[in-house]
């Protein structure tokens, strides 16, 4: 008894206290931002949820992407949202950060689609959330770690990466429905590859997230949606985004390379 009495008095520190808050911050923004595009959808009749077939991805997958994360998310770390009330250490101990960053990426496919009445500027208040909540784990690891300079790389790059999953957007280009499948491909495989890195700032070791693979797959495929889409029109903010993660990627390898020929 006095044991769980302990327990209940005991605090987390402050710092993990608002990386929980800030994921919970993630989550709640983007589902309220994704709830009230689908509701004023749903209330204009001029717009055909399931019209035709772009309509029917967007909003479908935006439902599933939603209702699973949720639901996923309240079965397996419903404290998250207890957890902004208090610093219990009984709470916050029972938050699993490995399935919290699962569900990130899982709702995180919803905020990938546009359907109408988007606001981006709350959507991207959540990903601001997410990557405050990254950076503050990377500023936790700092000391432990041997190479400061390539985490805090690492986490840049990763912050760029996720700039650089395009969102999917209607196109009226001559192969509009071939565009519109390697946007939705593209979108999936890319924010798999994000949740996988972001699972490992968490959870595991971020100190080298200069992963071959997933760069050339954001270069590939990015690089095919803007030649396609370029005479339409140009996505400059996921071409900015790629230059920066291609840079940063080229500093981290490089870097990484000299700090172990100097060792």
């Amino acid at each position: 008894m006095k044991e769980s009495k302990a327990m209940e008095d005991q605090k987390i520190s402050m710092s993990v206290y608002f990386i929980h808050l800030l994921f919970a911050v993630y989550f709640i923004v983007l589902t309220a931002e994704r709830i009230q595009s689908i509701v004023r959808s749903v209330r204009d009749p001029d717009v055909l949820l399931l019209g035709d077939g772009f309509n029917c991805y967007t909003y479908l997958i935006t439902f599933v992407s939603l209702a699973v994360s949720l639901i996923y998310l309240i079965v397996s770390n419903g404290n998250v949202f207890v957890g902004i009330f208090t610093r219990s250490a009984r709470v916050h101990g029972s938050i699993q950060m490995g399935r919290l960053c699962i569900a990130a990426g899982l709702i995180l496919v919803s905020g990938m689609v546009h359907t109408e009445y988007t606001v981006a500027s709350i959507q991207f208040g959540a990903y601001g959330a997410l990557i405050v909540a990254m950076i503050m784990q990377t500023a936790r690891k700092h000391r432990q770690s041997g190479k400061q300079i390539l985490l805090w790389l690492s986490v840049a790059f990763l912050t760029a990466f996720s700039m650089a999953i395009p969102v999917m957007y209607r196109s009226n280009i001559a192969h509009a429905g071939l565009f519109h499948v390697l946007e939705a491909i593209t979108a999936l495989v890319l924010v798999a590859m994000f949740t996988g890195m972001l699972y490992k700032v968490f959870c595991k070791d971020a100190t080298n997230l200069f992963y071959i693979v997933p760069m050339l797959t954001a270069v590939a495929l990015d690089t095919v949606l803007i030649v396609m889409r370029s005479r339409e029109e140009i996505n400059w903010f996921v071409l900015v985004s790629l230059i920066a993660t291609c840079v940063l990627f080229l500093i981290g390898r490089l870097w990484d390379r000299a700090s172990s020929r100097n060792r």
